[in-house]
C-alpha cells in the first residue's frame, strides 16, 4: 500500500533529524580537538560558521529564532556572552554554548532571556575579549544552561530564581576557623611556592640561569603575588571547598573539585587534605610561571590597579581559563612543563588511585587541573594588561 503523506514526512523528519545528530556530533569531536587538544589544523572561526549554518538551516531551530524575533548577529552576540560569562566548558561530551543553540529546549529558552531583556546584549569592552555589560546575568544564564545539561534533561530549561550576592566573595559561615588558620601568609606562601617552581624549573634551565634571571625581579615579582593573594585565597577556597556545595549554588559548584571528584568530600580527611594542597599548588605555580617566564614593561605599576576592576573580570572568566589563554606558552617549553612536569609526576597518578579512574576518565581531571593552572597565569596577565593604562 501506498505510503501516506503524514507517514512519509515523518520518515524524512526522521532522517533529518539523524543526519542533524551525525554533523552535530562531528562538530563537538573538531571543537573539542581544537579547544582541548594541541593536535588540530582548524580554526575555531571555522567550526562557529559551520555550526550557525546548521542551525539557521534547521527548519526546527529557525522558526524558534524566527518566532522569537532573533537576527543571526544577535545570536552570534549571545553565543560570545556565554564563552566570555564562563560557559565556553564541556559538559557531557558537549561543547556547552554549541549545544545551546543547536538544541530546540536551550535554543528556546535563550531566545526568550534575550527576547525578554534585550539590554543583556549590550557590550562591555574587554582587554582581551569582548564581555557583557550585564555579567551577572549572563552568568545566571550559564548556571541554568550548566544544570539543564549537568542533568541530562530532556525537557525544557528550568530557570533559577538566584539570590542576589557576591559571587566573588566567600562567606564566612562556608569555612571553619581551622580552615583559615591553615591559610599561610601571602609571603611565606610565596617563598614556599617559589622553591617548588625554581626546582621543577631546573628540568629544563640550568638552576643558575634561573637564579640570575630571577634575583633581577624578585622583588616587583614578589609584590604583585602579595597584592594578587586575596583574590587567589577567595578564588581557591572555592575550588577546594567544593564538597560544602550543591549546583544550587551556582560558581561555588561550577569551580569546586567536588563537580568531577565524587569521592572528594569532607568526611574524608586524607584526601581532602591531599588534594587541597595539589590544587593550591597547581594553581601559584600558573602565577608564578607567568611572573618568573615572562617580562611585562609595566608590572612594576601593579599597586595602581584596583582589585575590585581585577576581581570582576577576572574570576568568572578563570572558568575558561584554557581558552582565553589558548596558544599560552607555545613558544617557550618550559611554560606549559612547568605544569606537565608537577602534575604528571606528582599528581596524576594519585587521582588514577584515588577516584578510581581509568585511561577515559582521567581526562576531566586533566582538563580541570590545567585550567586551574592557567587560570592562575591569567590572574597576572589581566593585572599586568591592566598596569599599561597608568603610563604616562
Amino acid at each position: 500500500m501506498p505510503q501516506s503523506r503524514a507517514s512519509r514526512n515523518k520518515i524524512l523528519a526522521f532522517i533529518r533529524l539523524v543526519i542533524k545528530s551525525f554533523k552535530l556530533n562531528r562538530l563537538m569531536r573538531r571543537y573539542y580537538r581544537v579547544l582541548q587538544t594541541t593536535n588540530n589544523k582548524e580554526s575555531l572561526e571555522d567550526i562557529d560558521n559551520d555550526l550557525f549554518k546548521l542551525v539557521m538551516n534547521d527548519p526546527y531551530l529557525s522558526e524558534v529564532i524566527s518566532d522569537y524575533n532573533i537576527s543571526e548577529n544577535q545570536l552570534k552576540t549571545a553565543y560570545r556572552f556565554m564563552i566570555s560569562s564562563g560557559g565556553g566548558i564541556f559538559v557531557r561530551g558537549g561543547y556547552l554554548p554549541a549545544s545551546t543553540i543547536s538544541i530546540l529546549p536551550t535554543l528556546t529558552y535563550l531566545c526568550k532571556k534575550i527576547s525578554q531583556h534585550p539590554e543583556i546584549l549590550n557590550k562591555q569592552k574587554s582587554r582581551i575579549v569582548d564581555v557583557p555589560a550585564n555579567q551577572e546575568e549572563w552568568f545566571n544564564i550559564f548556571s541554568d544552561l550548566y544544570t539543564h545539561f549537568e542533568s541530562e534533561s530532556l525537557g525544557p530549561v528550568k530557570e533559577h530564581i538566584y539570590a542576589p550576592k557576591n559571587a566573588y566573595a566567600t562567606q564566612d559561615k562556608e569555612f571553619t576557623t581551622e580552615e583559615k588558620d591553615d591559610v599561610l601568609k601571602f609571603d611565606k606562601k610565596y617563598n614556599k611556592m617559589q622553591k617548588k617552581w625554581i626546582k621543577i624549573a631546573t628540568t629544563f634551565v640550568e638552576k643558575n640561569q634561573i637564579e640570575e634571571h630571577l634575583n633581577k625581579t624578585s622583588d616587583i615579582n614578589k609584590g604583585l603575588f602579595n597584592y594578587l593573594g586575596e583574590i587567589a585565597e577567595d578564588y581557591l577556597q572555592i575550588v577546594t571547598n567544593g564538597h560544602t556545595y550543591n549546583r544550587s549554588e551556582g560558581i561555588h559548584y561550577i569551580l569546586g573539585f567536588n563537580r568531577i571528584a565524587k569521592d572528594y568530600n569532607v568526611n574524608n580527611f586524607e584526601i581532602v587534605n591531599k588534594y587541597r594542597n595539589y590544587l593550591e599548588t597547581i594553581f601559584y605555580l600558573g602565577m608564578l610561571t607567568q611572573l618568573n617566564a615572562h617580562a611585562f614593561p609595566t608590572r612594576h605599576l601593579y599597586k595602581k590597579v584596583s582589585l575590585d576592576e581585577i576581581r570582576a573580570e577576572w574570576f568568572i572568566s578563570a572558568i575558561t581559563a584554557d581558552v582565553e589563554m589558548k596558544g599560552y606558552g607555545a613558544n617557550n617549553p618550559i611554560v606549559m612543563g612547568i605544569f606537565n612536569q608537577y602534575y604528571n609526576n606528582d599528581v596524576r597518578t594519585d587521582i588514577k588511585t584515588d577516584f578510581n579512574v581509568g585511561s577515559f576518565g582521567i581526562g576531566k581531571f586533566d582538563s580541570f587541573f590545567k585550567n586551574l593552572f592557567l587560570a592562575g597565569a591569567y590572574l597576572v596577565m589581566i593585572c599586568e594588561l591592566a598596569t599599561k593604562k597608568h603610563t604616562k
